[in-house]
């Protein structure tokens, strides 16, 4: 289910998002037709973004994933541990109700890409496919 975020203008202690719309006119147009949706962020002078880069593995399971997965959840649960341990993996683990898809988040794209092609439940044909996308992280620190 998508939600919708009411309103167009948000605010938050120090940071506010504002949109405006601006008109573009050709040579020939005596008056503006085409909006184009301008988005500008303004911020305190005290406050500053730092944006981190993370890469999200997406994997869209097949339907019966649920029943499929045993004989080889040992070994991607093991492949999860090891990439945990060695820092790659920032966290992980399926989406539920229902249960049809995995997100992985990675520190860098080509381990990540690496992870899915040696992944047990790739292998095995649970996984119907996978993206790996960028993720720039500005909020938050809990990770």
């Amino acid at each position: 289910m998508l939600h919708s975020v009411p309103g167009i203008l948000a605010s938050r202690a120090s940071c506010r998002f504002s949109i405006k719309h601006t008109f573009q006119l050709n040579a020939t147009q005596r008056f503006p037709t085409q909006p184009l949706l301008q988005h500008k962020r303004v911020m305190s002078s005290a406050q500053t973004i730092t944006p981190t880069t993370l890469w999200l593995l997406q994997y869209h399971y097949v339907n019966d994933i649920l029943d499929r997965r045993g004989p080889h959840r040992a070994e991607h649960l093991a492949g999860l541990t090891q990439a945990a341990k060695e820092g790659s993996l920032v966290l992980g683990g399926a989406l539920a109700d229902p249960v049809d898809m995995g997100v992985l988040v990675f520190t860098d794209k080509s381990v990540a890409e690496n992870f899915a092609a040696a992944d047990a439940y790739v292998k095995a044909g649970l996984v119907k496919e996978w993206q790996v996308r960028q993720w720039t992280v500005v909020a938050g620190s809990k990770i």
